[in-house]
């Protein structure tokens, strides 16, 4: 039930805010505006659709992350009242809520403007979600000021993949760490079936696996 709430609370929070409204109307806008304006998409070619719409996910998949993760950022006093484990779904509502909510309105002006490969797009699509709200999750578990956790996840999950998209070995290993945005990172291995899905496996739990550790309290035993 706090879950759903929470979920609540944030989409009213949303509406509530110009600023996300017009993210949203960017968000619908986005793909049509660049197949019209766009010379090399003007042809539409094969894939150009599902190509723009995968790579617009990205954006507004961190803007609607970092949204939620600053909501939610103000009012951690009232979540502190509720268990681990409760509180920890109830985040990774917030969190996902407002991010798959622009998503959608992306994959809503997508599908308007023509076939949308559906399977490579939600592959993507679960793919980059379940990274950001793992990243979002870690960085409120580490006790950060909400400032703090918006700089740290921007940067994370937005300008460190880009400084690091052609380092090569380092590359390769961070990427599953610092967020599927770069061209050929975490999203290659499920979408392009470019390489293997292994670290981004390994990064996704190792992710998870401090959040756990860090928000959920182990139960001592009783002497």
């Amino acid at each position: 039930m706090l879950a759903l709430a929470t979920a609540r609370w944030i989409l009213l929070r949303a509406l509530r805010s110009p600023w996300a409204l017009l993210a949203g109307l960017g968000a619908v806008l986005a793909v049509p505006a660049m197949i019209h304006l766009s010379p090399w998409a003007s042809g539409h070619f094969h894939g150009s659709v599902g190509r723009l719409a995968r790579a617009w996910l990205t954006p507004v998949g961190v803007l609607g992350c970092a949204f939620g993760l600053d909501v939610l950022s103000r009012s951690e006093v009232f979540l502190l009242h509720f268990g681990a484990r409760e509180r920890l779904q109830s985040l990774a509502v917030g969190l996902a809520t407002p991010m798959l909510a622009l998503q959608a309105l992306v994959l809503a002006g997508s599908t308007w403007m023509g076939d949308l490969p559906l399977r490579e797009t939600f592959v993507a699509l679960l793919v980059l979600d379940v990274h950001l709200i793992l990243l979002a999750l870690l960085l409120w578990a580490l006790g950060l000021p909400p400032p703090g956790r918006l700089v740290f996840f921007l940067g994370i999950a937005w300008l460190l993949p880009s400084f690091l998209a052609d380092v090569g070995f380092l590359g390769h290993w961070t990427g599953p760490v610092t967020a599927p945005i770069r061209a050929g990172g975490a999203l290659g291995p499920f979408v392009e079936r470019a390489e293997s899905a292994l670290p981004w496996v390994l990064g996704q739990a190792l992710l998870f696996a401090a959040t756990w550790l860090l928000l959920v309290p182990r139960k001592r035993p009783q002497a």
